[in-house]
């Protein structure tokens, strides 16, 4: 949104500058000067993105990064690319990595497995082989808990000012005011991870549902606007009186996606943090988030316009066809998965998940986890590692980010500018927590899963009976963090 605004206000100036030179009102403002204005804006922006580092010379030394990956083309885990393929994103990948590598004379390789546990093993071992070990952040959370990490705080070129650093996600993974891990614009998993929810464009002129963009622009976009919505598209189609695949729903998801999805997008966490920067259990401590999970209830369950899967896929083969044939309005997608809708015939688009109302200030978009780097205790190149970081972290803004998300999410697979705009509202306030993340095994998976999906609303009782466990677990990091 800053870019949108940014622009505005030098087409404004040019305006008023224009105005000052003598001319007249009503005098149209010459297209050289609007071009000029969005020019100025644009190099203004590409000097923030770049990074402050001086000159480093580190000899032609190598630098080994181990990654975790996922066997999908999808997952956007790996930090190296080993040669160019024609894929964009990979090739701009690749070109990254050897600016850098030239830029600071040193060679980069990346080792890559489905889990991080042989550089845990290696860290344990007193072997130095891994500067940075990349991995899913429940993962990156235990290594630190275990004395394993150096903080960010320790690499001295990292700024975490910059733009190119995500100052919200950082801030939200801190325990003690003591910071681990840190989110940069390489780390492209963050955007794969952020939940959205794409609308069938034709569904939507059929059934007269209104701008949908216009609804969110204005902050109309709510839990009951939402409900009105979605539980008018619901019907029997096939008129076999039972309502299954072959009917038609406002939205349809996966059932332990729907809770987090909504409560994150109302405003209120499973487990947030106080002044002392320690996790609390707001599931217990807010009754405000029990309220709003019982609002979910009221616009999926109640209204009929959620259609019920057991399948715990992130996103259900069943619930992808519905939204590819037709028969579900909106779809809960990750931006991982919309690359699976690139050959749908009918236009779709993205919006935010609604605000609980409009009282609420800002849509808020859940991030279901992400990849973290971490800088394993054996690094004795602390310098090194946070010069490529830092550098990492700048060229990515500069060239690889655009790509990800211009062409591979609004190009590529979306079919408007309008979703363009969306996705700067949606990325703009992602939401970290840690009952849906790090401790999801705790909350998300293995209790509000199965409640929802059983329409089960016995909200304090199951609350209570969660208690004692989760704060276990809180005081056990908190413990953790204390002797780090």
């Amino acid at each position: 949104m800053k870019r949108y605004f940014l622009t505005f206000i030098a087409l404004l100036l040019a305006l008023l500058m224009f105005a000052s030179c003598g001319g007249n009102a009503g005098t149209d403002v010459p297209d050289t000067a609007i071009s000029d204005a969005d020019e100025t804006i644009a190099e203004t922006e590409a000097e923030n993105l770049k990074d402050n580092l001086g000159a480093y010379d580190f000899g032609g030394e190598e630098f080994t990064f181990y990654s975790r990956l996922q066997a999908t083309p999808n997952f956007h885990g790996a930090l190296f690319a080993a040669e160019e393929t024609g894929e964009i994103l990979n090739d701009t990948i690749l070109r990254r990595n050897r600016t850098i590598e030239e830029r600071f004379n040193y060679v980069m390789t990346e080792v890559l497995g489905t889990t991080t546990d042989a550089a845990r093993t290696a860290v344990l071992a007193g072997d130095d082989t891994y500067k940075v070990i990349s991995t899913r952040c429940s993962y990156a959370f235990d290594y630190a808990c275990e004395g394993l990490l150096y903080p960010v705080t320790d690499l001295p070129e990292i700024d975490l000012d910059r733009a190119y650093w995500d100052a919200k996600l950082t801030s939200d993974m801190t325990v003690l005011h003591k910071m681990y891990f840190a989110v940069g614009t390489f780390n492209l998993t963050s955007y794969d991870f952020t939940h959205v929810l794409l609308f069938n464009k034709k569904m939507a002129e059929d059934y007269n549902i209104g701008n949908l963009y216009g609804i969110v622009s204005d902050g109309q976009w709510t839990f009951d606007r939402f409900g009105e919505i979605a539980g008018s598209i619901t019907a029997d189609t096939d008129g076999s009186g039972t309502m299954d695949a072959e009917d038609t729903y406002g939205f349809v998801s996966a059932g332990k996606q729907v809770p987090p999805c909504f409560w994150i997008s109302g405003g209120v966490l499973s487990v947030s943090k106080n002044a002392d920067d320690i996790p609390v259990f707001e599931m217990k401590e807010n009754s405000r988030f029990l309220t709003v999970l019982e609002r979910v209830y009221n616009i999926t369950w109640d209204n009929n316009s959620w259609m019920y899967t057991s399948s715990d896929e992130n996103v259900p083969t069943v619930v992808r066809d519905q939204f590819r044939n037709g028969k579900a309005l909106f779809l809960d997608c990750t931006c991982f998965h919309i690359e699976d809708f690139r050959a749908m015939e009918t236009d779709f688009g993205i919006i935010p998940f609604p605000k609980y109302d409009e009282a609420q200030d800002e849509y808020c978009s859940r991030i279901e986890g992400c990849e973290l780097f971490c800088t394993p205790v054996t690094n004795n190149k602390l310098e090194m590692t946070s010069v490529i970081l830092e550098a990492m972290a700048s060229e990515s803004a500069q060239y690889l980010l655009p790509v990800y998300y211009d062409v591979i999410l609004t190009s590529k697979y979306t079919r408007d500018s309008e979703s363009a705009e969306m996705l700067d509202i949606i990325y703009g306030n992602r939401i970290f927590d840690y009952g849906d993340t790090i401790w999801c095994d705790l909350l998300r998976d293995k209790v509000l899963k199965d409640m929802y999906k059983a329409n089960n609303r016995d909200f304090a009782s199951k609350v209570e009976s969660l208690t004692a466990t989760v704060q276990d677990r809180i005081d056990k990091t908190v413990e953790a963090f204390k002797a780090l």
